[in-house]
């Protein structure tokens, strides 16, 4: 959480995260997802799954207009 809340405070809150973001890659939900899923490599303890579901939740809680690029599946081999 301290990383978490780190990342946060140096923006000075989510929607300023979020305007911050916008201003350097535009405003397409998708874009912003893969931007902000690449940030969070920031956080300590938050991996793949983690950044993905909180990603989801700042859509859904419509605290980010943003949206999944891709699935974030890494290394699967498809017979």
């Amino acid at each position: 959480m301290k990383t978490y809340i780190q990342w946060i405070e140096q923006y000075g809150s989510h929607q300023a995260l979020i305007d911050n973001v916008h201003k350097r890659v535009g405003q397409n939900p998708k874009e912003v997802f893969a931007y902000l899923y690449k940030e969070l490599d920031k956080v300590s303890k938050l991996g793949r799954l983690g950044k993905f579901d909180l990603l989801c939740n700042l859509s859904n809680l419509l605290i980010a207009p943003i949206l999944p690029d891709n699935a974030y599946i890494a290394d699967l081999n498809w017979p």
